[in-house]
């Protein structure tokens, strides 16, 4: 009876053992459950921030690309108005040097035209001139008495 009694003891021991180690097993197979459970959410966290990261400089060059090319394109802007701007100069100074030129020209005809009318007058005046002589001589000679009257 002891002996049973015993054998029933080192049987509720061992039972009792048995349960201690299943439970420290339980635990240990949670514990290692709960750390590769948190690996993976380190390693999906790591991997969502990586992404997210990824997707801001993504973003970011992506502006880049933009106000660069908003850049070129203000540059080209600029470009196209000044030259614009200069063949629009460059016309007004042709069409500045165009009506010069036709006012030379039209200044240059006048005075021509005022040279030749002098001219003509000048030597009409200097044919009447030697008309007049030529008839004042024909008539001095024909009345003395007019030459005298016209010297006083």
């Amino acid at each position: 009876m002891r002996e049973t009694e015993n054998r029933l003891k080192q049987l509720e021991i061992e039972r009792q053992q048995e349960i201690e180690r299943q439970l420290l097993k339980e635990q240990a197979d949670q514990r290692a459950k709960e750390e590769e459970l948190k690996l993976k959410e380190a390693k999906i966290k790591s991997a969502e921030q990586d992404k997210i990261l990824k997707e801001k400089e993504q973003r970011e060059r992506e502006e880049e690309i933009r106000k660069e090319e908003e850049k070129q394109k203000r540059i080209e802007e600029e470009r196209a108005i000044a030259l614009k701007q200069k063949t629009e100069e460059e016309e007004r100074i042709a069409e500045e040097n165009r009506r010069i030129k036709e006012w030379e020209e039209k200044f240059d005809l006048e005075q021509k035209k005022k040279e030749e009318a002098l001219i003509q007058k000048f030597y009409s005046n200097q044919s009447n001139q030697n008309n007049d002589k030529v008839l004042n001589n024909e008539v001095d000679s024909s009345t003395p008495a007019n030459n005298i009257d016209e010297n006083k």
